[in-house]
């Protein structure tokens, strides 16, 4: 596995109202629906692509009651590949998607949790992950986008078809989770954690 950091950002939006409800928290764009029927041939269609595959993933946070440090979203795998494992929500780009578009379809499909809409989505970094056979050909290459968000108040976490079960972990807690790749995901979640503070904190 070769996982390849990429510099990137996105305009910062200035200081925002701290003030954030489920109303009125889906984006604007196309709405898309996902067939479940046919995952298994995506999924092999995933394997030796033409294109790198783009994905989008969110760090969804949820601001503590009491003011302390805020946790990140977690979903458990319900299925195989990776099976019982967490890690944060999302999924595929669909064509004529935008990044954000895919990032809130993400999350809801996952967890049923809607974005604040006070707290726009932000880009963390990019992620380039490729992936060789044993011949050397390239089996499979993704572009995963990470973002930050914030959970609206009033969202209700049920697990998606997709998922065993929907936890809260902080920086800290993570460690103590059944994930793959739990110095990616702290790399990732440090960073979303700096963009939360320099946004509430300008």
């Amino acid at each position: 596995m070769l996982l390849t950091r990429l510099g990137g950002g996105l305009r910062r939006p200035g200081n925002l109202a701290r003030t954030c409800s489920a109303a009125s928290t889906r984006g604007p764009g196309v709405t898309f629906t996902t067939d479940r029927g046919d995952r298994d041939k995506r999924d092999r269609e995933r394997a030796y692509p033409k294109l790198p595959q783009v994905t989008v993933g969110v760090v969804v946070l949820k601001e503590d009651e009491v003011g302390g440090v805020p946790r990140a979203m977690l979903v458990e795998r319900k299925n195989d590949p990776a099976k019982n494992t967490f890690a944060f929500p999302g999924g595929r780009l669909n064509l004529g998607e935008s990044l954000q578009d895919c990032a809130r379809r993400e999350v809801r499909e996952e967890s049923n949790v809607e974005l604040c809409a006070s707290f726009p989505l932000e880009l963390v970094t990019t992620i380039e992950h490729v992936s060789r056979d044993d011949e050397g050909d390239v089996k499979f290459h993704y572009v995963i986008v990470e973002f930050v968000g914030l959970a609206a108040k009033g969202s209700r976490e049920i697990p998606g078809d997709d998922a065993a079960s929907i936890d809260w972990a902080s920086l800290d807690e993570l460690w103590d989770k059944n994930i793959l790749d739990k110095k990616a995901h702290e790399d990732v979640m440090r960073k979303a954690l700096e963009i939360y503070r320099e946004r509430r904190n300008p």
